[in-house]
């Protein structure tokens, strides 16, 4: 999943993790799909879950945040 991020929060704060992935939960709840569904975080080796890429799709070069779900 990519996801562009629009804060100056660090996503990899154990804080900021946690309330994106309740908002995530909610939203599956809303649509009616959270029944017997577990999300959760999947860790890479260096145990960061989002990492910043680089996008050339757009005029200049912005980042993005990825990450697995």
């Amino acid at each position: 999943m990519r996801m562009k991020v629009q804060s100056n929060q660090d996503v990899n704060d154990p804080a900021v993790k946690a309330a994106i992935l309740q908002k995530i939960k909610q939203k599956l709840k809303e649509l009616g799909i959270a029944k017997n569904t577990t999300v959760k975080w999947r860790e890479q080796p260096d145990g960061m879950v989002f990492h910043k890429t680089k996008d050339n799709n757009y005029a200049g070069i912005k980042t993005r945040e990825k990450c697995d779900l």
